[in-house]
């Protein structure tokens, strides 16, 4: 996915590409948590841990950093309500992404900076920016920057013109 590839490729100038190859795989894969909605309370409680206030990408990295740090043991997955599966296909993607990188001369830094780590993601996934507007409502702010980009373009144009 070239949005995905574009996080990776400025993950290297922000020095976390570790980090970011981590979400990528995540987010490459099947839901990661398991959701019952009649233990919804039960299950939010027990994800506590791996929430952060950084959003949801972070906490996606939180899972699969404990995932690893458990060694993907089933009981551990069970007990947090994630899928181990889709958990380890993730590992395995993040590790063939790691060989990729490698062998593209991409150096795997890695920092917990996690400004970096989401100016990274951004660069990947900027025509999914959105700015929120009123209750529930969101407008995508690309189309504005595409928009304001195209007047300001034909002003100068104009302004050779004359």
């Amino acid at each position: 996915d070239p949005k995905l590839a574009r996080c990776i490729l400025a993950a290297e100038k922000l020095n976390c590409v570790e980090e970011v190859l981590k979400i990528v795989s995540v987010l490459s894969v099947e839901n990661v948590v398991i959701n019952e909605a009649a233990k919804r309370d039960q299950i939010m409680n027990i994800r506590q841990k791996f929430v952060s206030a950084d959003g949801d990408h972070i906490t996606l990295l939180n899972v699969f950093k404990g995932f690893v740090a458990n060694r993907g043991v089933k009981e551990w997955c069970h007990e947090n309500y994630l899928d181990g599966k889709n958990l380890k296909l993730a590992t395995d993607i993040c590790q063939q992404l790691r060989e990729i990188c490698t062998r593209n001369s991409i150096k795997l830094a890695s920092g917990n900076n996690t400004v970096n780590i989401r100016n990274a993601l951004v660069a990947g996934f900027f025509m999914n920016a959105a700015e929120y507007q009123k209750e529930n409502e969101y407008k995508t702010v690309i189309l504005e920057f595409l928009w304001r980009f195209e007047v300001e373009h034909q002003n100068q144009h104009k302004n050779i013109k004359q």
